[in-house]
């Protein structure tokens, strides 16, 4: 029986391939998730960092836009660098927390506190929520400094 191919052989080379197929397919998508992770992540990261210069560095647009009713630009900057206009840091927090999201056209759910003055716009994330970024600034308010934490997620 020169050349004839048993079948029991035949079954073996196909498990074996299949298997290795099999582990390949697994291998590359837990790369692709892992990866895909990475992406939101960063992606949360610059939300984050934009989303905090542009309330702690800059006066918003208009400039004063705390006497409008519809702000282009949420800052609340008096003009010089990290020192906040308090009448820009009440009208921020008198906001709706959804007119906050849709003017600062940020996609993430977040939490802003300003630590020492006990102010808080947002609400803190679930246990089931993976990616959560985390900044801390300092911002001189009302004479002192103001600790300053941003949380930002995606559910």
């Amino acid at each position: 029986m020169k050349g004839q191919l048993f079948s029991s052989d035949l079954i073996a080379a196909i498990s074996i391939f299949l298997v290795l197929i099999s582990l390949m397919t697994f291998s590359y998508s837990q790369i692709l998730d892992s990866h895909q992770r990475d992406l939101q992540r960063k992606g949360l990261e610059l939300d984050g960092m934009k989303f905090a210069e542009n309330l702690l560095r800059t006066k918003g647009l208009p400039e004063n836009w705390e006497d409008l009713s519809d702000p282009i630009v949420l800052g609340l900057s008096s003009g010089n660098n990290n020192i906040l206009d308090n009448s820009k840091v009440d009208k921020f927090f008198s906001l709706e927390y959804d007119s906050i999201k849709n003017i600062s056209k940020i996609g993430s759910d977040f939490e802003l506190k300003f630590v020492n003055s006990g102010k808080t716009k947002g609400s803190s994330p679930n246990s089931a929520v993976e990616n959560v970024i985390f900044l801390r600034r300092f911002a001189l308010y009302n004479n002192s400094m103001e600790r300053i934490e941003l949380k930002l997620w995606n559910q």
